[in-house]
């Protein structure tokens, strides 16, 4: 994770239950593992809350979440990374930076093209 602001956090209210759900499944479970995870800065979480206590008198507080359940760890330099930026090769999981200077590209197991990826056994899935 190179953006040291990018905070994510639970949202729980006054009876320690954390949000969970979305439109209409919405609700409050005690269950955090189940609770939906926002971005503190781009979901704009601090103005939420305030409008919410300003117009409804609900009183909610952000939860920082502990990095290790978020993002993955990159085998090679140990730092934080989304799923999204981390590449498996059966091994290790290497954030982009580490995977250009560990392996070359012609050393990777070959990427299935889209096509591939759905076909089993001979037929398609």
């Amino acid at each position: 994770m190179n953006d040291p602001l990018a905070v994510k956090v639970r949202i729980r209210n006054s009876e320690g239950m954390y949000l969970t759900g979305g439109g209409s499944n919405s609700g409050f479970c005690d269950d955090a593992s189940k609770a939906l995870i926002f971005d503190y800065l781009r979901h704009q979480v601090a103005e939420q809350l305030d409008e919410i206590l300003r117009t409804r008198g609900i009183r909610l507080e952000a939860v920082p979440v502990e990095p290790a359940e978020v993002y993955e760890t990159c085998d090679h330099c140990q730092k934080y990374v989304s799923a999204f930026d981390t590449f498996f090769d059966g091994k290790l999981f290497l954030c982009f930076e580490c995977l250009a200077q560990v392996r070359s590209i012609s050393q990777l197991p070959a990427t299935p093209t889209s096509l591939q990826a759905f076909t089993v056994n001979g037929g398609t899935a």
